[in-house]
Formats: C-alpha cells, sequence, structure tokens
C-alpha cells in the first residue's frame, strides 16, 4: 500500500540527505557462453565480496558468541552485533525496497508484509545480479560453509544442511506476530537480520517491536509463560539468532507502535538433515491436534 510504500521510500531518502548513502566498487562482470561459434555472449557481473564484518568468521568472535549464547535466557540465543559493514547492509536494503516486491498478509497469528522466499533470486541470472548484488552477496555469505560452521559451532546445532530459506519481512504500525516456536520440517536454527533504524533514527522500545522470548510455564514443555522474559530490540546491522527447539524456542513480534518507521527485517533458517526429535510438542503440531476432527 502507498502509506507504507511512502514512509519506507522516506526512510531511504532521509539516509541519502544525510550523505550515509553506501558506496562501493561496481561488480566486475565475467562472460557466460551459450552455445558454440558466434552464439549470444551473456554477461554476468560477478558479486562483491561478503559483506560480513571484519573478523566475524575468527576464532576469538566464535568463541565470545558461544559463550553469549549459553548465557542468554529464558533460552540460549545471541545478537551477533555488528553482522555486516553498514554501508553494504544499506545497501541490501536499497536492493530489497527497489526490486522485491512484499504482499500483505494478516491472520489471527500475524500481520505483516512479506517477499517471496530470497532463494528464488538466482545468481546467474544477469539482471538479477545487476540489480540485487549486495543482497546476493550477503545471502552467499550467511549460508556460506564458513559461517555455517560458526553457527553450528555456537549453537551446538549439529551439521546443517545448505538448504537457503529466507525472506524480507515489514512491520508497518500495528503489525505483530504471535507467539510459536518456529518448528517446521527441518529447520535448526532461526536468524533474523534487522534493517531498520540507522543513523539517528535508531530503533527504542517506545517503537515496540521487540522479538520477545518466553520461559515455559511452569517448566511444561509445550507451554509458554503469559508473558516474555526477554524483550531483543530490532536494532540495525544486528542478527538475532536461536535453535529451533520443539515445545521450548517460544517467541513473539511485539506489536510494533509507531508510524514513521516500519520494522524491517530478513527472517531465515538454517536447515538440518532431518527434522527434530520431539516435534509433537511443536507449537503447530499442538495447534493442528487441537483443530482436528474428533
Amino acid at each position: 500500500p502507498a502509506p507504507l510504500r511512502r514512509r519506507l521510500r522516506g526512510m531511504e531518502r532521509a539516509r541519502e540527505e544525510a550523505g550515509d548513502a553506501g558506496g562501493g566498487d561496481a561488480p566486475s562482470s565475467k562472460r557466460r557462453r551459450g552455445g558454440t561459434g558466434d552464439a549470444a555472449v551473456t554477461e554476468v557481473p560477478d558479486l562483491p565480496p561478503s559483506p560480513l564484518s571484519p573478523g566475524l568468521l575468527e576464532e576469538p568472535s566464535g568463541e565470545s558468541l558461544k559463550q553469549a549464547y549459553e548465557a542468554g535466557e529464558p533460552y540460549p540465543h545471541v545478537v551477533i552485533d555488528p553482522l555486516c559493514v553498514p554501508e553494504r547492509l544499506l545497501q541490501v536494503r536499497d536492493e530489497i525496497l527497489h526490486h522485491v516486491k512484499g504482499n500483505y498478509k494478516e491472520s489471527d497469528l500475524f500481520k505483516l508484509y512479506q517477499t517471496p522466499d530470497l532463494k528464488n533470486f538466482e545468481e546467474g541470472d544477469a539482471d538479477t545480479v545487476s540489480r540485487m548484488p549486495n543482497m546476493l552477496a550477503l545471502r552467499r555469505a550467511i549460508y556460506s560453509a564458513e559461517f555455517r560452521a560458526l553457527v553450528e559451532r555456537v549453537t551446538g546445532a549439529g551439521p546443517l544442511t545448505d538448504e537457503t530459506d529466507l525472506s524480507a519481512n515489514v512491520y508497518d504500525v500495528g503489525g505483530h506476530l504471535l507467539c510459536h516456536d518456529d518448528v517446521i520440517g527441518t529447520r535448526a536454527v532461526s536468524f533474523i537480520i534487522y534493517l531498520s533504524g540507522d543513523g539517528d533514527d535508531a530503533w527504542e522500545a517506545a517503537d515496540g517491536g521487540a522479538l520477545e522470548l518466553y520461559a515455559l510455564d511452569g517448566g511444561r514443555l509445550g507451554e509458554p509463560a503469559l508473558a516474555p522474559s526477554a524483550a531483543l530490540l530490532p536494532l540495525f546491522n544486528t542478527m538475532a539468532m536461536f535453535r529451533v527447539l520443539p515445545g521450548r524456542s517460544f517467541h513473539a513480534v511485539q506489536q510494533v507502535m509507531t508510524a514513521t518507521k516500519p520494522r524491517m527485517s530478513i527472517q531465515g533458517w538454517f536447515h538440518a538433515a532431518h527434522p527434530p526429535a520431539g516435534a509433537e510438542h511443536a507449537s503447530l503440531s499442538q495447534l493442528l491436534a487441537s483443530t482436528a476432527s474428533p
């Protein structure tokens, strides 16, 4: 809708007027020849280098993240800060805003705008690479073997596959996501990369939109407490991460209260080869069981 799009565009204009627009060298090109002889040559730009923050994949960073993850309450979690070189993440946001369509979704459980799965954008397509080089570079970096090894070490999730599963979400004023545990199929680790609130427009608690984490009610598996025991602000250039645990990893997105800066993020999952044990305790399984015909 136009009001949300105007606010998103306004967010971009404000950053550009402040002189914070990210530059960077334009990607070079490589030739891809179809057929032989005089067949047409398609120019496919090379992706820029990884946008991840320097040193993130090195040993000291991994150890400190592991300690922070294990100390997380009400269940282990960690926030990587910073995730990327800031200018590069701003470019990722620009590319999504200008080249990816979001669809409005609303039910009893959620109210948000969501893009199609970002795995569907092909690195081998010249037009896609020219329009979204930084988004593709971030996606490649996040699902690289090196970053998955970091996630495995920090969370103890065990071997993760290279399955790609992520989309961009925008929560406008009133947007929310009710409590659930994220258990679907082979999801093993949830992550959220926050794209809003850079510079002087930093996200504040009064804006709502916090990632709320829930303890178990009386320690009973599958029963979240009535109120969250931790709230993580969706701060620009941070990545929240936690294991997907059936009947345990309960979380929600608090209702967004601000009408001036939509909450924008990339939500995704790392997958294991097999579904987690104890899936019968998952919130989706319990919901389906409670609505099944007798």
